[in-house]
């Protein structure tokens, strides 16, 4: 089931489940974690809720952070952010990985604003950035357009929470500002990056 998530197979993987099922085969937290990841690469959300309800009732939810942080995962991949904020919000732990999964939700919809807003409050609450959350609000401001917002997140990426800017991050920046229309400043952007063009 793993390989087949890994490799993009997802409905396979679901067949293999069902096939679990058919032998007998108890499923164990990996099993699920493939699973919810599964149900969230495909948009199957009446089948993760299934699946929710199910380890609900074997008190996985709220046990252990990785089927939380996936359950968060699947709620937003599928569009479901009223679903996946109410995962989040009852997580006795916030890590990286639930705040990412939220906050590149909202982004990849549109909601911008609000996964500023969130990313704002992930580090008011204690919780320090790192390099996947700045590549999705990279992301997020070319997307909106918000070039002044996004050249300060480049800036203080490095600057104040000492995370060196990967490709990912300078080709989202060159991003921002051809998008913004501002082609000479992303050339020399481009120009000063220490990786090859």
């Amino acid at each position: 089931i793993a390989s087949y998530v890994d490799y993009g197979y997802d409905i396979e993987a679901l067949e293999c489940f069902k096939q679990m099922k058919v032998f007998r085969v108890a499923p164990n937290i990996a099993t699920y974690l493939c699973c919810l990841k599964a149900f969230g690469n495909i948009e199957a959300i009446d089948e993760g809720e299934v699946m929710h309800s199910e380890m609900e009732k074997i008190g996985l939810v709220g046990g252990d952070l990785s089927i939380d942080n996936a359950l968060v995962y699947m709620y937003a991949k599928c569009g479901s952010l009223s679903k996946a904020r109410e995962v989040f919000n009852e997580l006795p732990l916030r890590d990286a990985v639930a705040w990412n999964s939220l906050i590149a939700a909202y982004a990849q919809l549109g909601r911008v604003e609000e996964s500023l807003f969130m990313f704002n409050n992930m580090i008011i609450q204690g919780n320090k950035p790192d390099r996947v959350i700045f590549l999705i609000i990279l992301n997020a401001c070319s997307h909106a357009g918000m070039v002044d917002k996004g050249q300060t997140y480049f800036e203080v990426m490095s600057v104040q929470y000492g995370i060196p800017a990967s490709m990912e991050h300078h080709t989202a920046i060159v991003d921002l500002l051809g998008r913004a229309g501002q082609v000479e400043c992303a050339l020399g952007m481009m120009m000063r990056t220490p990786f090859l063009p």
